[in-house]
């Protein structure tokens, strides 16, 4: 039953994220989570061999987004 629901998901996944544009949401919105999870000054992300130019194009939303999480929740300015 868990092998076939894990299957199930990896197609689900694997079809919505097909879509370049989908693609990168869903990298940058997955930083900003990361970020938003350890409120640390400097993170340093990860990721596949294959995955890196998608991840760098990315960097720089996830920041902003992170960037404006942050003032609008507290009134704070942080950068990472």
């Amino acid at each position: 039953m868990l092998a076939h629901l894990q299957e199930d998901s990896q197609k689900e996944l694997a079809t919505r994220l097909a879509d370049k544009a989908k693609q990168k949401q869903f990298i940058t919105q997955l930083i900003v989570q990361g970020l938003l999870m350890l409120l640390e000054d400097s993170v340093e992300v990860r990721c596949r061999k294959c995955d890196e130019a998608l991840v760098a194009e990315c960097i720089g939303d996830a920041v902003s987004q992170y960037t404006k999480v942050i003032k609008d929740s507290t009134g704070a300015s942080k950068n990472c």
